[in-house]
C-alpha cells in the first residue's frame, strides 16, 4: 500500500515530520490512500468498501479529483470514476474513525481481493 505523507512543520525553518494519518482534530482522522486496483473502484470494490464502512459509528467522506462522496453510499463511490492510481482523500469522524481507518487499510492492502472472491 502506498500512502502519501503529510508533513507538519512547528516553525517554518523546521525539518517537516512525516505522519499518517492525519488526526484533524479528536475524533477526526484523514487518510490518503492510493486506488491500485487496476480496473478502478467499479461495482465489486466500492460495494465491498460502502458494506464494510456500515458497521462503525463513524462518518466517511471521500474525496477524489475535487469530487466528494459518502463513503457508505456505494452509487456516490462510483461518481468518483477513480480509475488505477487514483488518490483518494478519506476522512472519517466520530467514536468508530481508527477502528473503520484500520478496516480501510486492510481492505487497499490486499487490493480489495475480497470482493473478488465467488462467495460474494
Amino acid at each position: 500500500m502506498k500512502t502519501n505523507r503529510t508533513t507538519l512543520t512547528s516553525k517554518p525553518s523546521s525539518t517537516p515530520v512525516p505522519l499518517r494519518p492525519v488526526l484533524i482534530r479528536t475524533g477526526m482522522i484523514s487518510h490518503i490512500f492510493i486506488l491500485n486496483n487496476r480496473q478502478g473502484l467499479h461495482w465489486r470494490p466500492a460495494s465491498l468498501l460502502a458494506e464494510r464502512l456500515k458497521h462503525f459509528g463513524c462518518e466517511v467522506t471521500v474525496e477524489s479529483n475535487s469530487a466528494i462522496a459518502d463513503g457508505r453510499n456505494v452509487v456516490e463511490l462510483l461518481s468518483l470514476a477513480a480509475g488505477y492510481k487514483t488518490k483518494l482523500t478519506f476522512v472519517l469522524t466520530g467514536m468508530d474513525a481508527e477502528a473503520a481507518l484500520a478496516n480501510l487499510q486492510e481492505l487497499f492492502k490486499n487490493n480489495f481481493a475480497e470482493a473478488y472472491h465467488e462467495n460474494n
